[in-house]
């Protein structure tokens, strides 16, 4: 079994972070993803719980992803193993004497101890970036559902207009019919009002013409 399948399945080392093994398997699938190698020098356990403590405080404290955590992880190891390649190319090219060693040493450890600051700042500054992108995303997110509030809104009163419209509608409808129910009544009345007037001006003829042929036949008879 290699050396990273055995830390995933330590139930020690998940007891140490007070998390569960498959929280573990999790932890470490990310910090390989993002290109992490695992020690296998007698050193890499102490290393290894090292790098798991750092991600648990970046996930749980820190509120990182586990994307986010393995990216700031594996940054800082690739920084310390950059000093450590720088070191060793410096003792390699120069000769060994009580002042060049002398002068190595302070070399040495200017070198390693710049990129550690480097990287240190890096990380804080990833962090820091980190933050910001979340504030923005946050912001962003804030942005979107008040938009969505006011599509909303919109919405809303768009259906109240199209309600309204359709109410005015349904009124217009009445009085329409209304209105055709009063003209028709009303055509009805005038057709009722000529009929009559119509009967009474022939009574009125009739009345008349008897009228006469009474006139004509007593100044007939009477002479």
């Amino acid at each position: 079994m290699e050396r990273h399948e055995y830390i995933l399945l330590n139930k020690e080392m998940s007891e140490r972070l007070s998390i569960g093994i498959s929280t573990l398997r999790k932890w470490a699938a990310a910090l390989e993803k993002n290109g992490y190698k695992w020690e296998k020098n007698g050193d890499g356990t102490r290393y290894d719980e090292e790098t798991l403590i750092l991600f648990k405080t970046l996930v749980q404290e820190q509120k990182f992803n586990l994307e986010q955590a393995a990216k700031v992880i594996v940054s800082r190891r690739q920084g310390g193993r950059s000093s450590e390649r720088a070191g060793v190319a410096l003792q390699k090219n120069k000769k060994e004497s009580p002042e060049e060693t002398h002068s190595d040493t302070r070399s040495l450890t200017a070198v390693s101890a710049t990129p550690s600051v480097v990287t240190e700042e890096a990380i804080q500054s990833l962090i820091n970036y980190v933050k910001d992108q979340e504030r923005l995303n946050r912001s962003l997110i804030e942005k979107i559902e008040e938009m969505e509030q006011e599509r909303r809104s919109y919405h809303t009163l768009l259906e109240k207009i199209e309600e309204e419209r359709t109410t005015d509608r349904e009124l217009l409808k009445q009085v329409g019919q209304q209105l055709k129910r009063q003209e028709e009544r009303a055509n009805e009345r005038d057709k009722m009002l000529m009929e009559n007037i119509r009967s009474i001006q022939q009574l009125a003829a009739a009345r008349e013409e008897e009228r006469k042929k009474k006139g004509f036949f007593s100044n007939l008879f009477g002479k």
